[in-house]
């Protein structure tokens, strides 16, 4: 060999062995500037065949910041079978995510466990597992509206030591209200003051507030322990959102749209979701076999026309019925649009299961005003309520945020379940009370049923209606025949177990959510078996 290729040859081990030194350095440089996880770790979005790992490292000061993720087969790391090192960067709020797809076999049903690493800073340890294909049983939670000024996350606690697959959080994660605004009473004395303390509207903004939800010690334990399937709903952008506003939103406060782009991109940094090629499709589908599908819709931002306030359809103090339904009945009404649309039934109708479930926001059931005017009185009323009063004599859909406020597409949706034969579930959240409901076609036939989950912490009807609880829920079976249950007053979760020949749902609530000592109590379930179409 030649000299000079000699000399070229060694030039080159030189420039890789420095060039290597160099990334070793950059290395050890981005793990040394990690200051703390602090704000625990998740799992989310579980197959069959992989599952998304969170957490979060706090930067010392600006720069990246290399993890290294490890994965053994119990909870003292001794059986490491998995480990990668993931670089993070302010782009993503040094948030890290990665979709785990084991490479061993550990047994269907069982429990891995994770955490991250960093320097010489280890973060809380996780345990996840993947869904199980050959399950004849699943058991999952079912929330939503988690008000972090509103109280504590005793529900988030009592639910982390059930024994459940997974839970799902149907919306309203957190909320953009500032301090002193919704729900803020109690959040000085409680230390539980929003931060920011303004309204957020900046992506500076969103991800602060989701940075002081994943802080909390509760929130951090169910994390920890169940994979979270989730969506958002309004209030992780603004009150009642739609395509292109919100009713929380004017021009003050600049673009809409941009304030969408910011709480869109700290909700997919901040939470355990695989994301679409599309960011703003939310939209997924998760199979257990053959004995489930759960199909998480989005209800909220994607296609949502604006909302109908029936308190404009006032003239001259006469109530306009016939501008009023002709609006409402309009069969361009959207809520989730047809590509949305499209792929439900693409997804439904490629799905041999015995229960098909949906997931999201709003109450998908016809629910109308109850009448119980006699039982209130006008001095104990908040402002906002006494604009309703005039309505509820006159048998109105009561929710017109939800898929009555849209009814042309949710009888699309009803033609597609009964076109398949299908055995339909709905979940709902949004309202901060529990129901269960037998629903009903257009033609009065029972079609299928819908569980909605309590707020974990939100305020439900007992806040602004000054009538007993019973007083109310007895109002709201007489004025809507397609309930089955309901709960006007607590808060809490609820549990849904299916298996090959039913569905069976209970509620469970806690006694208080301020004070970190508290009581669980549970309902009795109501089951719907696979020959029925209804809870018995």
């Amino acid at each position: 060999m030649k000299r000079r290729e000699v000399l070229k040859i060694s030039a080159l081990g030189l420039a890789a062995a420095s060039a290597s030194c160099a990334g070793l350095r950059n290395s050890i440089r981005a793990q040394s500037n990690i200051k703390g996880f602090y704000h625990g770790v998740a799992s989310g979005d579980p197959t069959n065949k992989s599952i998304i790992l969170w957490t979060r490292a706090t930067p010392v000061s600006p720069g990246p910041i290399v993890c290294n993720l490890e994965v053994s087969l119990n909870k003292n790391f001794t059986n490491i079978v998995f480990s990668k090192k993931i670089t993070t960067t302010f782009d993503t709020d040094y948030c890290v995510k990665y979709d785990y797809e084991p490479n061993f076999s550990f047994g269907k049903n069982k429990y891995f466990f994770y955490r991250f690493r960093g320097d010489r800073l280890t973060s809380d340890v996780g345990r996840a597992k993947l869904l199980d294909d050959s399950a004849k049983e699943t058991s999952f939670a079912v929330m939503s509206c988690s008000n972090f000024p509103a109280g504590y996350f005793n529900v988030y606690e009592a639910c982390a030591y059930e024994e459940i697959d997974f839970w799902i959080h149907l919306g309203d994660y957190l909320y953009e209200y500032p301090m002193d605004g919704y729900a803020t009473e109690n959040a000085q004395l409680l230390n539980r003051i929003p931060k920011p303390h303004h309204e957020i509207l900046t992506l500076s903004d969103y991800r602060k507030r989701h940075a002081q939800y994943k802080k909390d010690p509760q929130s951090q334990l169910l994390h920890a322990t169940h994979p979270l399937i989730a969506v958002w709903d309004d209030h992780e952008i603004t009150n009642d959102t739609w395509k292109y506003g919100a009713e929380n939103h004017d021009a003050s406060e600049g673009s809409f749209l941009e304030r969408k782009s910011n709480a869109i991109k700290a909700y997919l940094e901040w939470m355990p979701i695989r994301e679409n090629t599309n960011k703003r499709n939310i939209y997924r589908s998760f199979k257990v076999g053959s004995l489930l599908n759960l199909v998480m819709l989005d209800t909220r931002q994607n296609n949502r026309d604006k909302q109908i306030d029936p308190r404009n359809y006032f003239s001259s103090g006469q109530f306009d019925m016939d501008s009023f339904y002709n609006d409402l009945l309009n069969k361009e009404r959207k809520l989730i649009g047809e590509p949305q649309l499209s792929w439900l039934a693409d997804t439904y109708g490629n799905s041999e299961v015995a229960w098909n479930i949906i997931g999201q926001q709003v109450l998908m059931t016809k629910l109308k005003f109850p009448d119980i005017s006699s039982a209130l009185s006008n001095s104990n009323l908040s402002e906002e309520v006494k604009q309703y009063l005039p309505l509820l004599k006159l048998g109105l859909p009561s929710n017109l945020d939800a898929w009555d406020g849209y009814p042309a597409e949710r009888d699309r949706i009803f033609s597609l379940f009964k076109n398949n034969n299908s055995k339909l579930i709905s979940l709902a959240g949004d309202t901060h009370n529990a129901w269960a409901f037998n629903m009903k076609n257009r033609n009065g036939d029972d079609f299928g049923v819908e569980v909605a989950a309590p707020g974990i912490t939100s305020p439900g009807m007992e806040s602004f209606i000054p009538a007993t609880p019973e007083t109310v829920e007895d109002s709201l079976r007489l004025s809507s025949p397609e309930i089955a249950y309901v709960d006007a007053s607590q808060r809490g979760w609820a549990e849904v177990t299916v298996v090959p020949d039913s569905v069976s749902a209970r509620w469970h609530y806690v006694d208080t959510i301020l004070d970190r000592n508290f009581k669980v109590h549970r309902t009795e379930p109501l089951v719907c078996s696979l020959g029925q179409r209804r809870f018995s």
